[in-house]
């Protein structure tokens, strides 16, 4: 099953479409563990005409892209942007913003599970030789 993708934008056409989709979902795939399975990932794209206060820029256009992921757990969510001018490269680049923001994203949940762990293995250490302390000696027979 893939991690549903929505796009969403203005004079998006579908061969854009589809590189967005076919380049996103490579790290959506990767690291779909840690993605909240009840909610889509969403991709918004826009272009903005250069040029209102800038006249060396006349005739050029910026394109945008942004998305949105939700993670497992309470309010988690990732936004990753990009901009350039050429929205093909624009969703080159924000691929691998998001497959570096979803690493980090899972490098820091398995540090938190870690942790967590090895605090309680501690309180389980403390709480046997605690044990041992209260328990007398073993006797040893003839051998």
């Amino acid at each position: 099953m893939t991690v549903p993708l929505q796009v969403m934008g203005k004079d998006v056409t579908d061969p854009m479409r589809g590189h967005a989709e076919k380049k996103l979902s490579v790290p959506l795939e990767k690291f779909k563990a840690i993605l909240n399975d009840g909610k889509v990932v969403e991709l918004h794209m826009r272009t903005e005409k250069l040029a209102v206060h800038d006249e060396a820029h006349a005739g050029r256009s910026m394109h945008h892209a942004e998305v949105i992921a939700h993670l497992k757990g309470d309010h988690k969510c990732i936004t990753v942007s990009a901009e350039g001018e050429d929205m093909y490269a624009t969703i080159d680049d924000l691929e691998a913003k998001l497959a570096s923001k979803l690493r980090k994203a899972k490098e820091k949940t398995q540090a938190v599970k870690e942790a967590r762990n090895r605090g309680s293995k501690e309180e389980m250490d403390a709480a046997v030789l605690s044990d041992d302390d209260n328990e007398p000696a073993p006797k040893m027979g003839p051998l």
